[in-house]
């Protein structure tokens, strides 16, 4: 429900109960929704990024970074960061 708006999905490596491996492969799924609408999403190639590597694709976005549940000034440098994009 949410495309085409911009989506960014934030993860903590060691965030185990979110299943970052995961939740980049539901960033990465939903690149064909977002192609209904002309933008691209995350490529079907793109693998997981290493930690603190963020993938800002057209409206997808997605970035793991060090550490655990929390919010913190990296996540929001990410978050800035995809916003100034779109």
């Amino acid at each position: 429900m949410i495309a085409p708006r911009p989506l960014l999905v934030a993860s903590a490596s060691e965030d185990k109960w979110a299943g970052p491996e995961n939740e980049f492969l539901g960033a990465k799924a939903v690149g064909e929704v977002y192609r209904l609408y002309g933008f691209a999403g995350i490529p079907d190639a793109a693998t997981f990024p290493a930690d603190n590597t963020p993938l800002f694709c057209d409206r997808v976005g997605y970035y793991v970074r060090e550490g655990k549940h929390d919010v913190t000034s990296e996540d929001w440098r990410n978050v800035i960061g995809f916003i100034r994009r779109q």
